[in-house]
Order: C-alpha cells, then structure tokens, then sequence
C-alpha cells in the first residue's frame, strides 16, 4: 500500500495554505437549505422511466415539500436534459445552489476533459443561481490508493478548476464518497491541505463519513471555514433511511459545530434509498419531513 511521503517543504505549504484567512469566514451563521436530485435518478431507474419522463415531476415535488434551492446532477444540466431542466426550474420557481460532477482529476490528458465538462455544466448552472460546483475526483480501479504523484497532479488539477470558476464568479467544492476517505481519509485530507483556500473549497458527506468510521466533528473541524456546501442523509443499523432524521449520523453535534464556524453555505438534503430501506410514505412526504428536519435541526427555514 503506497504511503504519502511529502518533502517538508510540501508539507509546510500545505499547512500555511490551511491556515490562510479566506473570505469563506462568514459574518453570521446563515446557511441554506437545498435538495439533491439522486434520489431523482433512483426513482427513475425504480419505475423504468427516462430521466425526459421523470424531470417536471422531480421539480414539482422538490417545489411541493418546500424547497426553493436543488443542488443539480450534470446529467440534468447535459444533453436533452438541459433545455428541459432550465425551463422546468424557472417554471417552478426553483433555484439551482449547486451542481455536481464528477471525473478524473489524478491524470492531466483526462483531468482536461473533466475540466472542460465541469465548466460547461457550471455556465448551465449559473443561469439557475448556482454559486459554484461540487466535484467528485474518480478513483483508481479496485479503490487502490493512488500514489503521491498522483496526488500531487490531482491537487494541481483542482486548483485549475477553481481558478477557472472563480473567473466566473463561482467556486468548486470537493465532494468524496468511500475511496477518498481511506487511510484515515489521507486523499480528502490531502486536498484540503494542499490545494489554494482560495480556490478550492469543501463539500463533506456526512453519511460517507458515518460508514468511513472517521470521527466527524474532528474531520469537520480540519475542514473549518472551507466548507462550502454539505450533503445529508442518514442512515440506522447501517442502512439508509427513508428521509433525513435521528439516526447514527448526529446531525445536532453537526449543526452546533456549524454555528461555531459561522457556517454561510448550502446543506443538500440528499436522499438515498437502498435495497434495504423501508418505504412507507411517498417521496413528495418523505422530503418535506427530511426539510423539517434540517430546518428545526440547524435551526433555518429552506
């Protein structure tokens, strides 16, 4: 297993890159609610339907339990998609806060193509709203860790993009799913200590924290005012619920440290069902209750 074996000198920057004031220090704790669309792109692989199909009814029932921002998928924002979902957002008065992308960032010839999809995504999403882009490097195969070059080159690669975003008034956020957070999550960590605060801001999931095993509020906390937007589900006997509420993710430590911080930016309410999950109310129900939630939990109205 390849281990990190930064010089000093890199190891230094990283760290003065870290404590770096940024304009990410909020003046008031003042966070906003947002919902996701994956558990749009479940419903549609559930019912056998295309994503053309399902995409007013996804609006309106963001629209109906409450929401007024989606964080939106690339998908939605490509394609035969895109014309329909700006239309669609602007029928319903929705707002779009973020949209996600994903794509390798570790190789230079393929991090220019991800680039290039990312900022094309995020000039669709700004017409919405959004303030920036949450971006998910891909990993190497079989999850194996990858080296320090590697590393090294995915750093540099996410510091392009949010150069190139921040050219365009937005920024980018680093989502992670599982891979990112092995070895005491060293590639996540990596990235937040060794790209530019100013370019490259954070986007934890607290339910992949949760089934990492890490300690959450010390991850949070390392994170600190670089968090620019954050993904909620959670989940009991290891299992997704059906909408946000008590379980093992402990949502109330979150948002105390939240208010500590100041925290300004998104929570997305990203649902997610799986094989084991119990079904026992309708989506539309199941996300006014996981809004109700997170508004009575971090203590601020959708």
């Amino acid at each position: 297993m390849q281990g990190t074996n930064l010089t000093r000198r890199e190891a230094l920057a990283g760290v003065a890159a870290a404590l770096i004031p940024t304009s990410a220090i909020a003046a008031s704790y003042k966070p906003k609610i947002s919902v996701a669309c994956y558990i749009s792109t479940q419903q549609f692989s559930l019912r056998k339907i295309k994503p053309i199909d399902g995409l007013e009814e996804t609006y309106s029932t963001f629209q109906k339990a409450g929401y007024h921002w989606v964080e939106l998928i690339n998908s939605f924002l490509q394609g035969d998609l895109k014309e329909s979902t700006v239309a669609l957002m602007k029928k319903y008065k929705l707002r779009c806060s973020m949209a996600y992308n994903g794509g390798v960032m570790h190789d230079d010839a393929a991090a220019e193509k991800t680039i290039a999809s990312t900022l094309d995504i995020a000039d669709a999403a700004k017409s919405l709203g959004a303030v920036g882009m949450v971006i998910n490097c891909n990993p190497l195969p079989r999850n194996d860790p990858k080296s320090d070059e590697q590393l090294r080159t995915e750093a540099a690669n996410l510091n392009k993009l949010g150069r190139e975003l921040k050219s365009r008034g937005m920024r980018v956020c680093l989502h992670h799913h599982a891979p990112d957070l092995m070895e005491n999550a060293r590639e996540w960590l990596y990235m937040l200590h060794n790209t530019d605060p100013k370019l490259v801001w954070m986007c934890p999931d607290a339910d992949w924290i949760r089934y990492a095993k890490l300690d959450m509020i010390g991850l949070l906390r390392e994170a600190g005012t670089r968090i620019g937007d954050m993904h909620l589900r959670n989940s009991e006997a290891g299992v997704w619920t059906e909408d946000l509420g008590p379980g093992e993710v402990d949502y109330p430590a979150i948002a105390k440290f939240l208010r500590e911080i100041k925290y300004d930016g998104f929570l997305s309410v990203e649902l997610g069902h799986a094989k084991d999950t119990k079904i026992t109310r309708s989506l539309e129900e199941n996300l006014r209750r996981s809004r109700e939630y997170a508004e009575k939990t971090f203590g601020v109205k959708a």
